[in-house]
């Protein structure tokens, strides 16, 4: 026999089962006897047992019955909670979403993430710092969307969407003569100026040092790429960055220039990330929308003050970026 649970059946049942007998249950419903005594029927045939036990003085719960009551009351106060945590959703497709940027791209996207969020989302958390502690947030659920140059590709059930990749570049004094440009010069003339902590930008820059079997001078470390750039307007370092780390700062064309790197290049991808099939299409929507402004971004760039100058040239910082397009996940 096929046994089902129905919430207002039961409801009913808690009602009869707190009265001392028939009539007393009838008031309390605003039915007649006969009708309470048919929701007994109802409720016992329905689930095949017997839960009344009646008697001259009324009626009283059977052992089954008194299961049925405990459980009926879990069941009833379930569901109301689930109608509460329900209600925000029936105006927004997610209530609340917090979303965490990467501080290198954060300028450039934060604009269409928003945009883009407050038609489907009631609430939005949007932060941005450096990523090394977030990404253990983001794994304990802290966040719900993550924008990083750390895949965390050894993390299951995740999807990701690459946004774009972004070669390593090197920033130098725009004073320092044409034969000084040159790694292996800087590294035992100048110091080199990296950036605090050890996230994933530091450590694509000291694979590649390893690679080109480098090991410059470091006594310089700052939180952001502006004192560093101001550091080398002065000729008193040099770093490896990214173009979006540092084309934000449109004093860049007189203060430090562009030295090309040796072969093969160093690069680092950034991810849009989220919990694979809890968020419904929104991180594909959003991957989509944060495409669409890095490229409005980088289309800016072409022949502007963002242009950065080696001698008389002008180095288009288009060259060092790979944008990606569409709204594929890069892996699963």
């Amino acid at each position: 026999m096929s046994v089902g649970l129905d919430l207002r059946l039961l409801s009913q049942f808690l009602i009869i089962a707190a009265a001392p007998n028939m009539a007393t249950a009838a008031r309390k419903m605003g039915l007649s006897a006969p009708a309470v005594s048919q929701i007994v029927r109802r409720i016992e045939r329905e689930l095949g047992v017997t839960v009344f036990e009646r008697n001259s003085r009324g009626i009283r719960l059977t052992p089954a019955g008194s299961l049925v009551q405990r459980r009926a009351r879990d069941l009833l106060e379930t569901e109301s909670e689930i109608l509460e945590a329900l209600a925000p959703y029936r105006t927004q497709l997610l209530p609340k979403l917090r979303v965490h940027v990467a501080s290198t791209v954060v300028n450039y996207i934060a604009p269409s993430v928003v945009s883009e969020l407050q038609r489907m989302v009631g609430e939005i958390q949007f932060k941005s710092g450096r990523i090394s502690p977030v990404a253990q947030d983001f794994l304990r659920g802290e966040f719900d969307i993550l924008v990083s140059s750390d895949a965390l590709s050894d993390i299951p059930n995740l999807d990701r969407y690459r946004l774009c990749r972004e070669n390593l570049i090197a920033l130098v004094p725009p004073t320092l003569p044409a034969e000084q440009r040159d790694l292996t010069w800087l590294s035992a003339n100048l110091p080199m100026i990296r950036y605090e902590g050890n996230g994933t930008m530091d450590q694509t820059v000291g694979s590649y040092l390893t690679q080109q079997g480098l090991n410059p001078r470091r006594g310089i470390e700052c939180r952001t790429p502006a004192p560093a750039i101001e550091l080398i307007a002065q000729g008193m370092g040099w770093t490896l960055t990214t173009p979006f780390n540092i084309a934000y700062y449109q004093a860049l064309k007189e203060k430090a220039a562009y030295m090309p790197l040796p072969k093969p290049v160093a690069s680092r991808d950034i991810y849009l990330i989220a919990n694979a099939d809890r968020l419904l299409d929104v991180p594909r929507i959003l991957a989509h929308a944060c495409r669409a402004a890095l490229d409005r971004e980088v289309l800016s760039w072409r022949g502007n003050a963002n242009a950065i100058m080696t001698g008389d040239v002008d180095v288009d910082l288009t060259e060092a970026l790979e944008l990606d397009h569409g709204s594929h996940k890069a892996f699963a």
